[in-house]
Formats: C-alpha cells, sequence, structure tokens
C-alpha cells in the first residue's frame, strides 16, 4: 500500500524551538545554532489593510519564504520524521517494499520525500490493520464510511479478468480506446465527482438539467441521450463500434457545452455523429483494402535479359552490429567476389531498400556506423565496365534467403558450387 500525504503550509508550521534542539541532538556547537536561530528568529509580521500595514506582531515559528537558507533548515527538519520511519521499520510496526523480491539482502522502501509530500509503503492486511493507528487516522479522516483496503482490493479484483489484450487491439482510433478505457476504470470527471473538490458547481447533469451527472447518467440514464440514441437507431449495449465512436464525441460536445457555454442543439449533434462515424468507418475500410492488397499481392523475380549460368553461392556469417549493417558487409562480399572471378558487368541485387539506394549514391539514408561499408562498395564498383544496383523484395528470392537462414543454424560459411 502506498500512501501520499501533503504537509500543508509546511515551511510555517516549522516550531524555532524544535529545530534549534535537533541541532543540538545532530552536534552543533552552540555559536553555530545561536547565529542560525538569529536568522530564523528575528522576524517581524505586519498584516496590510487597504493598503496600510497594520500593528508589528513577532512570529514564534515558521521559516521564511525565498530565503535560500529556509529549504535547508526544512531538510534538516524533515530528517527527523524520516528517520522516525525508519525506526518504526525497524521495530516492526511497518513493512515497507522490496525492490528485488528474489534478493533478500535488497534494501526495503518504506518512504520518499518530494519537498513538501511523503509516500509512505507499507504493507497492507485488512484483518491485521484495522485496528491500527494509521488505520484509524486515515479512516476518520478520508474514508468515514467505507474500509478503503477492501474497497481497493474489490476494485482491482474485479478488473483482473478483463480481456485487455482483446480491448486494446480493438481497430480504433487511439484517443477512443482511451476514453473507453476511462469509461472502464470510472475515471471521466464528471459532475458527481468535481463537486466533491470544486465548491461554486453543482453535479447537476448539464444536458437534462434534471438529475445529478455520474457516468451511467452520462452516457445511459439521461432523458436527452435516449432521444439521441433512438435517432442514431443505436443502443450502448450494442456491439458495433459505431457505439464507441459516438459515446467519444456525445462527451467531447458535453464538454464544449461544460466550459465553452454551447448551446446544445440535439439535430446538429446527431448529424455530428453520423459524419464523425461515417469518417472514421471510411478510413478503417481503406486501411484494410491496403493490407488486402498487400498480403495478396505475390513478390516475383524478374531475371536479367541474358540469364548466364550458374557460378556458385555463398553463405556467410555476419559481423555486422545490426541488420541493415550485415547486408552492406554481404553487398561488399559479393563485389569482392565478382572482382576476383574477372566479372566485367555486374548486376547486385539486395532485399534492404536503404543498402541498395545508398550504394547508388543517396548516402544520408544509410546509419553512420555502416557508411564505411557502402563507401568502400562504391570504391570497389569503379572496377567494372557495367554496373547496377536494384531493389528486390526478400519474398522474391527465396533461395538466398533460405542460404542465409541455413547458414545462420550451421554457424558457418557455406559455400555452394551447385546450385541449391
Amino acid at each position: 500500500m502506498a500512501i501520499k500525504l501533503y504537509m500543508s503550509k509546511a515551511f510555517d508550521m516549522i516550531e524555532w524551538s524544535f529545530l534549534n534542539g535537533y541541532f543540538n541532538c545532530l552536534g552543533f556547537n552552540d555559536v553555530f545554532s545561536n547565529l542560525i536561530m538569529q536568522c530564523v528568529s528575528t522576524i517581524t509580521t505586519s498584516i496590510m489593510l487597504n493598503g496600510s500595514p497594520g500593528s508589528v506582531f513577532h512570529p514564534s515559528r515558521g521559516l521564511r519564504q525565498g530565503d535560500p537558507l529556509s529549504p535547508y533548515l526544512f531538510i534538516i527538519c524533515m530528517d527527523v520524521l524520516s528517520r522516525a520511519i525508519t525506526q518504526a521499520e525497524n521495530n516492526n510496526l511497518i513493512k515497507g517494499i522490496k525492490i528485488a523480491k528474489n534478493n533478500p539482502s535488497c534494501p526495503s522502501v518504506s518512504h520518499l520525500f518530494f519537498a513538501d509530500d511523503i509516500l509512505i509503503f507499507t504493507k497492507a492486511d485488512p484483518k491485521e490493520d484495522e485496528d491500527a493507528f494509521w488505520y484509524q487516522i486515515l479512516k476518520f479522516k478520508y474514508f468515514p464510511t467505507y474500509n478503503p483496503l477492501s474497497d481497493e482490493r474489490n476494485v482491482i479484483s474485479s478488473m483482473v479478468g478483463f480481456p485487455w489484450k482483446r480491448f486494446w487491439n480493438v481497430q480504433l482510433p487511439p484517443k477512443v480506446l482511451h476514453f473507453l478505457w476511462r469509461c472502464i476504470q470510472d475515471c471521466l470527471p464528471t459532475r458527481d465527482k468535481i463537486v466533491k473538490y470544486v465548491q461554486d458547481i453543482d453535479a447537476i447533469c448539464p444536458l437534462c438539467g434534471i438529475e445529478n451527472e455520474p457516468m451511467q447518467h452520462l452516457l445511459v440514464d439521461c432523458s436527452v441521450v435516449h432521444r439521441i440514441w433512438f435517432a442514431l437507431n443505436h443502443s450502448i449495449t450494442g456491439k458495433t463500434e459505431s457505439n464507441k465512436l459516438y459515446s467519444l464525441v456525445h462527451w467531447k460536445t458535453r464538454c464544449c457545452i461544460v466550459f465553452d457555454k454551447m448551446q446544445f442543439r440535439p439535430t446538429e449533434f446527431i448529424v455530428s455523429v453520423k459524419n464523425f462515424i461515417t469518417k472514421v468507418e471510411n478510413a478503417a475500410i481503406s486501411k484494410i483494402s491496403a493490407m488486402i492488397d498487400t498480403e495478396t499481392t505475390t513478390a516475383t523475380w524478374n531475371p536479367p535479359t541474358d540469364p548466364g549460368q550458374f557460378i556458385g553461392a555463398k553463405g556467410m556469417q555476419s559481423s555486422g552490429s545490426d541488420e541493415e549493417q550485415g547486408e552492406a558487409i554481404a553487398a561488399l562480399e559479393a563485389i569482392k567476389w565478382a572482382l576476383q572471378k574477372g566479372i566485367q558487368d555486374l548486376h547486385l541485387e539486395g532485399d534492404n531498400l536503404n543498402v541498395i539506394e545508398s550504394i547508388n549514391g543517396a548516402l544520408g539514408r544509410i546509419n553512420w556506423r555502416t557508411n564505411s561499408v557502402i563507401q568502400d562498395c562504391r570504391s570497389l564498383l569503379s572496377g567494372f565496365v557495367n554496373w547496377m544496383c536494384t531493389h528486390v523484395k526478400r519474398d522474391a528470392n527465396g533461395v538466398a534467403d533460405k542460404i542465409a537462414k541455413n547458414t545462420r543454424t550451421q554457424s558457418m560459411d557455406v559455400w555452394y558450387t551447385n546450385a541449391p
């Protein structure tokens, strides 16, 4: 369990007697302590009333805001709280969390400090902790009507079996998925939640103006929403993707009504929803069609005009740092081998488009680690009477791909003197 605490007016709550006493505990001499206390305690305060300062009075506690010395003094005071929490952990009053589960020597973390915010970690057990002092304080202050530990466990356990992987794979725009996730987690900032923290608004639904606005009312129970669902010929319990899209548009329109004071016109809203759904569905259809075209298109290899004859093939273990550099090294080895064979006219093919375009002169496309290999390729190509370098898809040259895979399994260079 993690508890976040905020110290209200932290600098103003520092007692001077406590600060001076802790200086003595830390071993500072009286000269230093008195010097610091003179900087802290020799202040006067007056209240401005109608532009005129009132009577002067002397505070008995607090650190000066904006004084460069104050943050350091505040850290010294916070060290006392840190030591107290550590001592409580050593006395088994609280239990911190282990950073590494399988390493018993790894220290536990019981608290973290961020300026005037405190994060405390401890093991929570409803059966053991309901009588604990810290539990009684939290329940009285923040959870007077229910058990925070059991409620939190119910929320977590209720979402364990939810098909999140399938949910995030739904073919919808990311902003729609994020909105649905917020609906599932019940974390939309509806008025019934905001009214708990903001006093100058009410919890009444901005659409119907009759009932409060929890999420269930916003998307389902509101009388205005019922009319819109009917006009769209949909139901929020339906399985079509249009329902999810409508919910997002409905939420955005509701926000415009609340924050931009937009006048709600149901007829115009229904038209905008239908246009939005049509636009998204058309985009999805175009994307799916493009994927189908890509999958159904079979790559083919076009042999040269003069097919010639097979001379040899080699599968080589690559020393490249990545796939791109490995392709560049393979091209360099092929060029060297062609020069050794006395070949005058060279047609070099490869399935890495960046490497092929770099050999042809577009050096800006290649990674800087591979640039020196490409330069060697271009330098050696000048030894041929004619040469050309073209890109071919991997599927179009299955023989070369199988040779490469076979070489990786054998962990050694393989020569083929007969056509594989």
